[in-house]
Formats: structure tokens, sequence, C-alpha cells
């Protein structure tokens, strides 16, 4: 008890205990209110970082989310084994991120030519610099400084998977000025399943003209840039990029051709007409999509070795014609030369007809080449001497109809 100035008890007064628990957490929570706008901004700007590098990553680097001919980041390195004729320098092939060989375009670049094909643009035994797609290019400097010309080019594929492929392109590409297109050859090779299993899997025609397809590594770009990070940074530093052994291949082909007896080889082949007719019809659309796209496109004919006057040299160099998947079995038919050189130039003359009923814009490759082995290192792949010639011939066609060259 206590007493008041008048010596009256008092009872004393105590404080609520409050102040040594409520103050604090109110104190806390008062600061939370003060900075819920710090706070609020904060996930706002990483949200914003998160989807600032998202749209980098699929412009820069790959888009997950779309259909690549060829793996965006995607690096190879190609040995010759000192088998290769007229072929000798080894490289390391490296794909942009527009899924083709070399540089992409910068935002300077202009004209954009896109340069579609089978192995026979795609190059794959050169570097990059030999290549024709890339020799189009140096040609094309002298009057058009900037111009900017993109390998698409994927081994295999035929003039049916182009129609799969411009429209997966364009829709990420900068803006494309032209098409060029090598075929015939590769269309020819699998209508008679040379080189080609007997039956064509389910699902061969999207796999085989597109290495990459719509979200195969997920969603986001950016996942799947840090997953292929870590899986560079969890590899062993000894571990080298994959590497083809071309020149191995290319020899056992040639040896399989070499082994080839009397009673494997088919001379004569089965009626081409409906073959045929689906290759126009396919030209026809190719030249459909261009329109409708709004640029031009170029056909070019499907170059190749062989001839009558062809030597018993050249023709030990030589190798195609298996029918089948399977060159090592004892039991595969093999066309002969007169058998393949038949059929590419029966494909050539209907590219050839088309061009001249329908107005197209075409080269005729295969008319420079004729009787130029020094133009290939086997029946129908380019040396660096036939595609410097080749880079050459369509750049001079381009030049023709360009303003200014």
């Amino acid at each position: 008890m206590q007493m008041d100035r008048t010596g009256r008890m008092v009872s004393p007064v105590f404080d609520e205990p409050r102040s040594a628990v409520s103050q604090p957490s109110s104190s806390i929570w008062r600061r939370l209110k003060a900075s819920r706008r710090e706070v609020l901004l904060s996930f706002a700007c990483l949200a914003a970082a998160i989807l600032a590098l998202e749209w980098l990553c699929r412009q820069f680097i790959f888009d997950p989310t779309a259909a690549y001919i060829l793996t965006p980041g995607w690096s190879i390195a190609v040995h010759h084994n000192n088998l290769l004729p007229r072929v000798h320098e080894d490289h390391v092939i490296t794909i942009n991120n527009l899924g083709g060989r070399g540089e992409a375009p910068t935002a300077f670049s202009t004209p954009r030519i896109a340069v579609f094909g089978s192995s026979t643009v795609q190059d794959w035994v050169l570097p990059e610099r030999q290549t024709w797609v890339q020799q189009v290019g140096q040609n094309l400097r002298s009057c058009i400084p900037h111009v900017w010309t993109g390998n698409f080019g994927k081994a295999g594929v035929n003039a049916r998977q182009h129609l799969l492929q411009l429209p997966e392109v364009v829709k990420y590409a900068p803006r494309i000025d032209m098409f060029i297109v090598l075929l015939g050859g590769t269309d020819f090779l699998f209508d008679l399943h040379i080189h080609h299993p007997l039956v064509t899997p389910e699902g061969w025609w999207r796999k085989q003209a597109l290495m990459y397809d719509h979200y195969d590594e997920g969603h986001s770009a950016l996942l799947a840039l840090v997953q292929r990070l870590y899986k560079s940074w969890s590899r062993a530093a000894t571990e080298p990029i994959p590497t083809s052994d071309f020149g191995d291949y290319e020899k056992a082909l040639r040896d399989a051709h070499a082994k080839v007896t009397d009673r494997q080889w088919v001379d004569e082949l089965p009626d081409l007409s409906s073959h045929l007719d689906t290759y126009r019809q396919t030209i026809s659309r190719l030249k459909e999509f261009a329109d409708t796209y709004g640029a031009p496109i170029v056909f070019v004919t499907q170059p190749y070795v062989w001839s009558k006057t062809m030597s018993e040299s050249t023709r030990r160099e030589l190798f195609a014609g298996f029918i089948g998947g399977d060159f090592q079995s004892p039991d595969v038919k093999w066309y002969t030369s007169d058998a393949l050189m038949a059929g590419f130039s029966a494909y050539n003359a209907t590219l050839l007809d088309k061009c001249r009923t329908d107005g197209l814009s075409c080269v005729d490759a295969a008319r420079l080449f004729e009787g130029h082995k020094d133009y290939f290192f086997d029946d129908f792949h380019f040396s660096p001497e036939g595609a410097a010639a080749l880079g050459a011939m369509v750049a001079e066609h381009v030049k023709k109809g360009w303003p200014g060259c």
C-alpha cells in the first residue's frame, strides 16, 4: 500500500505487461507495413529480371518452344582421318541460335539469304569458310557488302521435309529476303530406298527434318540454359566434344562398294513416274510458300560426279547406291553408277522443266559440274574446289536480279 498527499492509503497501480510483448511485435508489424511497397517492388523487379533473362535467352541463345533444323549451341568435331580425296582439313561445326551453321545475322545484315538442302548444302566435311553457302556470300559482298547467307542444310532431308522446315524457321528468324534450295538428289535416294531403310519408321518425316522440336528441353529457355551449363560444368574437363570420324565412315562405304559382286548390282531403275509427279508438286508447294511469305526462291539442281567417261581411279573413290539401310550385308543390292546417273538426271530434268513451264528462278549447277571430278570427294558431295565453283555460280545468278549488282 502507498499513501497519497493527504495521508490516505491507496492501492498501487501497475501498468499492463503488454509493453514488454506487444510493443516489439507491433513495431515489427509497423515496419512491415511501411516496407510493403519495397517488398512488392523487390518481387516485381525480380520477376521482371527473370522475364528479361528469359527473353534474352530466347532471342540470342535458343527458344525451347521453337523447332530447329539443328540444335542451337550444338558442336561437333569432324575428322577426315586422311581418308577423303581432295579434303584434308579437320574442323568443328557449331550451330547458331537459328539452328544453322555459321554466324547468325546481325541487326545490320541485309539482305538475308537462307539456303536449304541436305548434305550437299550442309557441306559436313568442309570448314565453315569453305562451304558453298559462305562462298555465295563472299562473292556477293563486292556489290552487296552486308549480305548474310545462312546454311540451313541437314543431311538426309528431301524436298518434302523442306516444307516442314521453312514454316518453322521463319517463325523466329529475322526477315528472310531470299530462299535458295538445292534439291532432287535426296528425293531420288529416298524414293528408291537408296541409303534409306526399306520401311520408313513412324515419325521419321519430322524427326529427320528437325533435330530439335518444340519443348524438347521444356518451356523455359532460362531453365534449359541452366541445365546445359550444369551438364557442361559437371562434365570432365578432359572430355571432348562429340566427334565424327567421317573419313573412317567413308572408307567403310568405299570398301563395301569395292566388294560388290555381279549378283548384287542393279543396272535398271523402276518406273519413276509417280515419284517425279510428287517431286513436281513439292516444287510447286515450295514456290507457293515463298510467294505467301513474300520472298523470292531460287532452285538449284543436284550435281554429281558420274559420267560415261569416268576413270577407274574416280570409280574407286565412290560408294553410293546400296538399297536399304545396311551396306555391310552380303545380300544388299547396289545400283550401278549408270543407274544412279539416270536417276539424278531425271530429277534434275524435272526441276528444269518446272523452271521453264512455271517461270521459276533456277540454277542448273549439274551442267557446270559435268566432267569435273575434282569438284567432288565422292559421288555427289563437294570438295573445296566444287564448293567454290558452286558458290560463284549461285552468286552470279543472284547478282543478275539484284539492284546495284
